[in-house]
């Protein structure tokens, strides 16, 4: 019953949704076949299938209304698209070497200013109380053979490599004994292991990345954070969280839900799809076959979820509304309600503040309404009787 509603209500972003897994999944056979492919194209291409296998659950749940559990497999799906992201095009990251005392630093920036080889790859490094942050470029790469200047790769392809979520704090070691190798040296390798996930793969660490090769800037990264907050809340397994999807109907469908998880699927596939194409167009280039009609079905299913309002994307007239409303609020509150107010159409897009819960904000779309206080009037293109008691 559920599928049946799902395909009934949401017929055009499910359509959009299957086709862009398709090409996320099939992406290795565009990049095959004339092409000359290096053995992490390949690898690439298999994450992009990994990243379809996830979003093709998460829509696969959503079909059945196992709505907590589709949120929940976004947030992996989330993190997989950001590491993707430093992956295939990421060409700085940052070190942080700590406790290093005075005589140190000040050699390994005399180093660094003097050329010496080791240090050609650092594009700047700096002080912090104790610790010294290096900013490096990717790791270089040349082909053997080749008298090419070669290319440089991301430190995340070595990262992914050497990192293990298998082993353990250091602390433990002395508890996971495998017989053969001393404690001493599995507790070193689970210091280091730590310091990688801690310099790379947390959370932060990540936006830190995309922040440093200009992948996002500041705003954009609020924005990431809100969906990451929200799909956390299921990844949790929190009441609030729980609370949002458990409200539905005999069917067990809930039109939000299900839109919500649509639009997720379409906005990380879509973007899965982009840094593939940037990947096969930056060294070592690779072709991408038909890449013309490939940016026509990424504009097709980019259009159908722009509402969502993903970080680099645009406010709706919802949000330009209500952004003219709150600056009306807070006027009053401050005891300035002098006429007239500022209308939507005086609010530029950039100053648009974005919104804290993406459940709520979709039913507002919603709902059509005018405000009493400022007389602005939102009509949605999708208009539905629960709206506004589903907006929270």
């Amino acid at each position: 019953m559920a599928d049946e509603q799902l395909e009934r209500e949401h017929a055009g972003l499910l359509g959009e949704a299957e086709i862009i897994v398709r090409e996320l999944r099939g992406f290795a056979s565009r990049v095959t076949g004339g092409s000359v492919l290096y053995w992490q194209h390949t690898e690439f291409c298999d994450r992009a299938a990994e990243l379809a296998d996830h979003l093709d659950a998460v829509t696969l749940l959503a079909r059945r209304a196992m709505y907590a559990s589709s949120f929940a497999l976004l947030r992996t799906a989330l993190e997989h698209h950001v590491i993707d992201y430093l992956l295939l095009l990421g060409r700085r990251h940052v070190q942080i070497y700590k406790d290093v005392g005075d005589y140190e630093f000040d050699r390994l920036h005399a180093a660094w200013k003097a050329g010496e080889k080791w240090s050609t790859s650092i594009e700047s490094l700096e002080r912090r109380k104790n610790d010294v942050r290096v900013v490096r470029r990717g790791v270089p790469v040349r082909p053997e053979g080749s008298d090419g200047p070669g290319y440089e790769i991301s430190v995340y392809y070595a990262v992914l490599d050497e990192h293990s979520p298998f082993v353990g704090p250091p602390h433990q070691q002395e508890y996971l004994d495998d017989g053969l190798t001393p404690l001493e040296s599995r507790t070193d390798y689970a210091r280091r292991n730590q310091r990688l996930h801690s310099q790379f793969l947390r959370w932060e660490s990540l936006k830190e990345g995309l922040a440093l090769n200009d992948f996002a800037s500041m705003d954009e990264l609020r924005q990431l954070d809100v969906h990451y907050r929200f799909l956390s809340a299921f990844t949790h397994a929190s009441k609030a969280g729980y609370e949002r999807t458990g409200d539905r109907s005999a069917s067990g469908f809930d039109h939000y839900c299900s839109e919500l998880a649509l639009l997720y699927v379409i906005e990380l596939g879509c973007r899965e799809v982009r840094i593939l194409m940037e990947m096969a167009a930056a060294p070592p280039t690779i072709e991408v076959a038909h890449a013309d009609e490939l940016e026509s079905v990424l504009c097709s299913a980019e259009s159908a979820a722009s509402h969502l309002w993903f970080p680099g994307g645009s406010p709706s007239r919802y949000d330009v509304v209500q952004e003219a409303n709150r600056r009306a609020f807070r006027r009053v509150q401050t005891g300035d309600p002098t006429r007239p107010f500022e209308t939507p159409e005086e609010v530029r897009p950039a100053e648009v503040g974005y919104y804290s819960d993406p459940l709520g904000r979709l039913a507002g779309l919603h709902g059509s309404f005018q405000e009493m206080l400022t007389g602005f009037l939102y009509e949605s293109p999708w208009p539905r009787d629960d709206a506004m008691s589903r907006r929270r």
